[in-house]
């Protein structure tokens, strides 16, 4: 088969019709609001504004809720108000589907179900502090603080949501997001770094007081007598089409110079994690990459250790978590520099990341590299094993974050 018909037939577009309506919607959502009242017999909580929730959560809703399970240990009322279709009820089920730590406290966080398009009515205490999950739930969390105390929200910035965004009205919405009165709590140091240097909604020039915290890696490290026991060589790809950030067809391009230009031998097998259904697609010469199925996080972390080589691509300001979680599997992974994101920041990660800029050559030459390198499984378990990434939840919020939340919610009374 030609490789223009590969390529065509591995492509996922969207009409222009759908893409104009989700848009549209996403634009009404943002700048829509629930109706905010005071009510002083509620109790004094901290409201978590985030997106709807599914059984099979990805790194960031998850960082969402492990935060929640901070403020829940460190003694605040928690009410997540969750931009959702669904009842309180069906989203206690589905928070009760995560895993052992989020399933254990589920009971224990307030669910509330908002749809901000119908201006769902929000009771709140006078002294509530808000929190903001995405671009558009910052103009909700800003409401709500409009009406208590203090009249400053948290910001829980997992990325530069801009870049999601080609030059466009929501990637308006998601830059004016960052100008409004907030301090911003940021998924690593590393985007606040970016944050902070490009003076991204004058939080530099405001002297905003920023945090950051350390995202763990999902990950598990067998011995090393279980991870060497290999009898097939794996290359995975993180396969997200309808995130145009994580560049679906420019990675699959890759794949495919890469299988024609002999890089992989016949012993390699080919898997895609991340794509919305599973499947079998084709690549040259017979071979196949096989889309595996959304799976459960034990699992997930499981099949990790597993893979030789990765590609995994992502063109924001965040190191995003696969590479992470592979590379401290074991794996050699090769992703994308990008603004702040540079070689020797990914490497301080982990050894076992090989990056380049997102051009076709580097990056070919990057999967070469890591092809020849992941024969080397000493050097691979050693790198993932030395690697100073944070490695569990119970360590990415400290004494410091608790001391940062305290003054800001003090700030107000």
């Amino acid at each position: 088969m030609k490789f223009l018909d590969l390529f065509r037939r591995n492509r996922t577009d969207q009409p222009f019709e759908l893409v104009s309506r989700k848009v549209h919607h996403a634009m009404w959502e943002s700048f829509s609001c629930a109706g905010v009242t005071v009510d002083d017999s509620r109790p004094v909580s901290v409201n978590i504004v985030m997106q709807d929730i599914s059984q099979h959560m990805s790194a960031g809703p998850l960082s969402i809720l492990y935060f929640g399970r901070f403020l829940l240990k460190s003694g605040y009322h928690v009410r997540l108000l969750i931009i959702s279709g669904k009842t309180a009820e069906e989203l206690q089920d589905t928070l009760r589907c995560q895993n052992d730590d989020i399933t254990g406290i589920s009971g224990r966080f307030e669910v509330e179900a908002i749809r901000l398009r119908e201006s769902s009515e929000i009771r709140v205490n006078p002294g509530d502090m808000s929190v903001a999950t995405m671009f558009n739930t910052a103009y909700a969390a800003s409401a709500i603080q409009k009406r208590c105390r203090n009249k400053k929200f948290i910001y829980f910035i997992q990325d530069d949501e801009r870049e999601f965004f080609p030059s466009s009205s929501l990637r308006c919405a998601a830059g004016q997001s960052y100008a409004l009165d907030c301090c911003p709590l940021f998924s690593t140091k590393i985007l606040a770094q970016h944050f902070l240097a490009e003076d991204i909604g004058q939080l530099r020039s405001r002297k905003v007081p920023v945090m950051w915290q350390g995202c763990p890696a999902n990950y598990r490290l067998p011995p090393f007598e279980e991870f060497s026991r290999r009898t097939k060589k794996r290359f995975v790809f993180y396969a997200r089409p309808k995130n145009p950030r994580n560049c679906y067809d420019f990675a699959m391009y890759l794949i495919i110079r890469a299988v024609e230009e002999g890089l992989f031998d016949g012993g390699w097998e080919f898997y895609g994690i991340g794509y919305p259904e599973p499947c079998d697609l084709g690549l040259p010469g017979g071979r196949t990459l096989h889309m595996l199925p959304n799976m459960p996080l034990d699992r997930y972390m499981d099949s990790l250790c597993t893979y030789d080589v990765a590609l995994s691509l992502m063109a924001t300001p965040h190191p995003s978590m696969p590479p992470v979680d592979l590379s401290l599997s074991g794996c050699v992974v090769v992703t994308n520099t990008y603004k702040n994101k540079t070689s020797g920041v990914l490497s301080e990660i982990s050894h076992n990341i090989i990056s380049a800029p997102l051009l076709v050559e580097p990056l070919l030459d990057a999967l070469r590299k890591a092809v020849e390198f992941s024969g080397n499984l000493e050097l691979r378990y050693e790198n993932a094993r030395n690697s100073s990434w944070p490695r569990s939840w119970d360590t990415a919020f400290g004494a410091g974050h608790l001391a940062w939340i305290r003054d800001i919610m003090g700030a107000g009374q």
